[in-house]
């Protein structure tokens, strides 16, 4: 899943850098990136790179209908990404669901919620992105 060079894994490269000389191999990891899903956040992607170019990665698992955001530059992270596009991750996404579901089963309705990105549309871009 969001494999940027689907030739090679990490294992591969690590493989090709390592050898009986080089005893330490190491990669930067950036640790804040965000999982969404592409429910009300269609147009989330083109807006991101719209805004902040290639100061932010987004790659998408069409299958799993997911996208991961990772800010590239050092003043940017997702929490400032998050508030200035407006849209929730996977788990907040899931947990929203959880607290539905769970209401309904109840016999409930389910409370209607105003989420991340306003009035944007599920399954469309909105604004001409």
């Amino acid at each position: 899943m969001f494999n940027t060079n689907p030739g090679n894994s990490g294992v591969e490269l690590i493989r090709k850098q390592a050898d009986y000389q080089m005893n330490l191999i190491w990669a930067d990891i950036n640790l804040d990136y965000a999982v969404c899903h592409y429910d009300f956040n269609y147009s989330v992607p083109d807006r991101l790179m719209a805004l902040y170019g290639d100061q932010v990665a987004v790659r998408t698992d069409w299958d799993a209908g997911h996208f991961l955001i990772e800010p590239r530059s050092d003043g940017l992270s997702i929490e400032q990404l998050r508030q200035d596009v407006g849209f929730i991750d996977v788990s907040e996404y899931a947990q929203l669901h959880r607290e539905a579901f769970d209401r309904i089963y109840a016999g409930e309705a389910p409370i209607p919620r105003q989420t991340a990105h306003g009035d944007r549309p599920q399954y469309q871009k909105q604004g001409g992105l």
